[in-house]
């Protein structure tokens, strides 16, 4: 989904075209092929929103989580950001509050939030897209972002790229993904993070974290 809340056209022609039995068998199969190479993985998520684009496909990745006991990319708390970027009705938001109770109950890690902006922040008109300008736009918007957060675990979803010379044959976004990278390694942007308290943290040690609790 874009940053409006609509669905991307590839997203929409999935849903159209794809059962949720098709999702669900597609979703073993890359869960079941990544243990046998050896990994385990530390949470599923969904490029570009596809699951999320259908309640049924939800469903299905929510099975597949719980019966592995792999974590979920879901925002079931609060979900103060993501309802206001997605328009959530009610509904949604007791849906998403179910579902974040019943991983829960699974003993899996819930997260509170889901921040999904940074994808669609776009230089003010006018400023040179050079990386530096990238780097003192994207610190700045981090920052006064994160500043509207609610306690919590708050997935923030960023795409650090350092683009090669072929980069720019695959997508146009690499500027901004490098603005994104260099972001996040800007001193102002770690002093902030350490002023304000924020912990940064991984889904395996969320899940850890989870287990604990458990006992």
């Amino acid at each position: 989904m874009d940053e409006e809340g609509d669905l991307w056209p590839d997203v929409a022609d999935v849903v159209k075209h794809a059962s949720a039995d098709e999702v669900e068998t597609e979703i073993r199969a890359q869960v079941q092929r990544a243990l046998q190479m050896g990994f385990q993985p530390t949470h599923l998520d969904s490029h570009m929103g596809f699951l999320f684009a259908s309640s049924a496909f939800i469903q299905r990745y929510i099975k597949v989580g719980m019966e592995f006991k792999i974590p979920l990319m879901f925002p079931g708390g609060h979900n103060t950001l993501i309802q206001t970027q997605m328009k959530s009705t009610a509904a949604t938001m007791q849906m998403t509050r179910e579902v974040g109770q019943m991983l829960w109950n699974a003993g899996l890690p819930v997260l509170d939030d889901l921040h999904n902006l940074s994808y669609g922040w776009t230089l003010p008109k006018g400023m040179e897209p050079t990386k530096e300008n990238w780097r003192k736009f994207k610190t700045q918007k981090y920052i006064a972002s994160l500043k509207t957060l609610k306690p919590g675990i708050t997935m923030v979803i960023m795409h650090c790229t350092d683009p090669t010379g072929v980069f720019q044959y695959i997508s146009d976004s690499g500027p901004a993904r490098e603005g994104d990278l260099e972001a996040m390694m800007d001193p102002e942007f770690k002093q902030f993070l350490e002023k304000e308290g924020i912990i940064i943290t991984t889904w395996r040690e969320l899940k850890k974290r989870r287990d604990i609790v458990r006992r």
